[in-house]
């Protein structure tokens, strides 16, 4: 019996067996139910994390706006031995990028097997396409969040003016930029 599952993500969904077996010889020998719980620290250090990934792509763009007219993305996963924690790391995130080519492979190595974790391949996916983002605004100089506004999904275009009104974006950019201008060796970011 496990007495804390969870949402059945990482470990609890695909890397149960050792604990189970553990419970299953101990009810065995003692003929007595056995109570197997493990706390957080040696889930985090037996059951592995999310899988490495190696990222290309290649994406046309207009060289004024850096609105992306195509996209080709391959990501290469390391699964482990065994396909099994394997996601799909690839996502356009919030972006409305038509025609977008996305790719994923699996590659088997030798390593041990990693678990899923939260939104298994979405946040790996998100990563490479804020990547890509920020690649395009630095070919065209333009600001990345010029870019990523230019190519947000037409629903995203609410969401992001008003998260951008909440956290006041202009005036904590104006103070950054401000500060940055009256100082030469120390600098601040806007994120």
């Amino acid at each position: 019996q496990n007495v804390r599952i969870g949402g059945a993500y990482g470990g609890k969904a695909m890397m149960f067996v050792p604990v189970c077996v553990a419970a299953c010889v101990g009810a065995l020998r003692t003929k007595q139910p056995v109570l197997v719980q493990l706390d957080r620290s040696p889930d985090f250090v037996a059951l592995g994390g999310r899988c490495p990934f190696e990222a290309s792509w290649k994406c046309s763009f207009d060289g004024e706006t850096g609105k992306i007219s195509s996209l080709t993305q391959t990501v290469l996963q390391n699964v482990g031995y065994d396909a099994r924690g394997a996601s799909e790391p690839t996502s356009l995130n919030c972006y409305n990028i038509p025609g977008a080519q996305l790719q994923s492979k699996k590659v088997i190595t030798d390593l041990p097997v990693n678990s899923w974790m939260r939104s298994p391949g979405e946040m790996e996916g998100a990563y490479i396409m804020e990547a890509c983002m920020e690649q395009v605004a630095r070919a065209v100089k333009l600001d990345p969040v010029l870019v990523q506004e230019r190519n947000l999904l037409p629903g995203m275009q609410k969401v992001w003016a008003a998260l951008k009104a909440q956290v006041a974006y202009s005036d904590a950019l104006t103070a950054v930029q401000q500060f940055n201008a009256k100082n030469r060796y120390q600098k601040r970011g806007d994120r």
